[in-house]
């Protein structure tokens, strides 16, 4: 990351154009490592969305990008009390946390544990927007051999 002045941006032309299309991370498994995560309420339901750096360097010269992002969405079942341990319930979210060795029930438990672990991502591509652009995603978290 540079250490760019923010201020620079006011007054600065350019003669360049940009790129208008991302390069997705590629389809595969790929070691990755969480950078962040965001709970939020989009509708009815909240979920959390987990934000893996690829830790490949074939990944990095491909995308063209420092620290290539991709993102895992899960819908989180709950109750007025928090998240819900029922049967059936928030199983996307005891996957990953399996696949991070932190489904314990005897340990005590937080969002704030995701960050820093690593695992292996299973990366997908969809249909983005309108536009048709690729977004990949992550489909499946499994721990490291």
């Amino acid at each position: 990351m540079s250490t760019f002045d923010i201020t620079q941006l006011e007054n600065l032309e350019v003669n360049t154009s940009f790129d208008t299309v991302t390069i997705p991370v590629p389809i595969g498994d790929w070691r990755a490592v969480i950078k962040k995560y965001e709970i939020r309420m989009p509708k009815d339901q909240p979920l959390v969305e987990v934000y893996w750096c690829i830790d490949e360097h074939e990944v990095v010269a491909e995308t063209g990008r420092e620290e290539p992002m991709v993102r895992q969405t899960i819908w989180l079942d709950v109750t007025e009390n928090g998240l819900d341990n029922g049967k059936g319930k928030n199983v996307q979210l005891g996957k990953l946390r399996e696949a991070l060795g932190q489904n314990d029930a005897s340990k005590p438990w937080g969002f704030g544990k995701l960050i820093g672990c690593v695992a292996v991502v299973k990366v997908a591509h969809t249909a983005g927007k309108d536009d048709g652009t690729v977004e990949a995603k992550v489909v499946r978290v499994a721990e490291i051999d």
